[in-house]
């Protein structure tokens, strides 16, 4: 039976009548934090400030790590060809939730589990067939859309060029090859460099290491590539 919504808010909704409860009754509840790439340390109350805000926000609402709450951290190191032995270990260990990002990552946990609560951070999980809707979600996935539409990637298209001081021709992206033509975010970013009247190529990683960063610049120095829009954005839609 899939994990009922209400199930899953009872870990982030709650707060201190769930935290109450917890401390009665004894229970320590376990949070796997799995990462495509960022280091164990990055997943930390001292590591990168989204994790620092994740963290200061469940100890708002009486989730203290180290009392009445367990975090297991998990990196894919940004070698993409583990993801299926990182999702197999986490889902195994049966954890009461999994925060990750990407689709990919979310994709292979969608597959794995259907009754663990997954809280995701990625672009557009609707194009990506993961939800049925941002209203109604469904299923046992939740959490964080970073693809606000194509008129946001208009705009960053337009502000890329008033800050070079001239209108662009060509602009690049920078993606691994396992998202490169599967992730809405890029298929957006194409369509809205099209409406724009600018030309859009790719730098395609094949792992997150210097040697493919290198390669994958050169790619886009060849291409004549004129700009590179930063990949996530600032703003984020709640699925709860």
């Amino acid at each position: 039976m899939q994990m009922r919504r209400r199930d899953l808010l009872a870990l982030f909704s709650l707060g201190p009548i769930a935290s109450a409860e917890a401390q009665q009754t004894g229970r320590v509840y376990r949070i796997a934090f799995v990462s495509p790439a960022n280091p164990l340390e990055a997943m930390t109350a001292t590591g990168l400030p989204y994790y620092r805000a994740l963290l200061d926000e469940l100890r708002r609402l009486g989730y203290v790590e180290g009392q009445n709450t367990t975090v297991e951290r998990y990196s894919g190191g940004g070698r993409t060809e583990r993801y299926a032995e990182l999702v197999g270990g986490v889902v195994r260990s049966q954890p009461d939730l999994i925060f990750t990002q990407t689709s990919h990552l979310v994709r292979r946990f969608e597959a794995a589990t259907a009754t663990i609560p997954i809280v995701a951070y990625m672009s557009d999980p609707v194009a990506e067939k993961l939800v049925s809707s941002l209203a109604r979600a469904g299923g046992n996935i939740t959490g964080l859309v970073a693809d606000p539409g194509l008129s946001f990637y208009e705009k960053i298209l337009e502000l890329l060029g008033e800050a070079l001081a001239r209108r662009l021709s060509r602009v690049g992206m920078l993606t691994s090859s396992q998202r490169w033509g599967e992730a809405a975010m890029y298929s957006a970013y194409r369509i809205a460099a099209a409406r724009v009247g600018v030309d859009f190529a790719a730098g395609v990683l094949r792992r997150y290491e210097e040697h493919y960063y290198r390669t994958a610049f050169d790619i886009l120095k060849e291409e004549q590539i004129e700009a590179v829009p930063k990949r996530r954005t600032i703003l984020g839609v709640a699925l709860l």
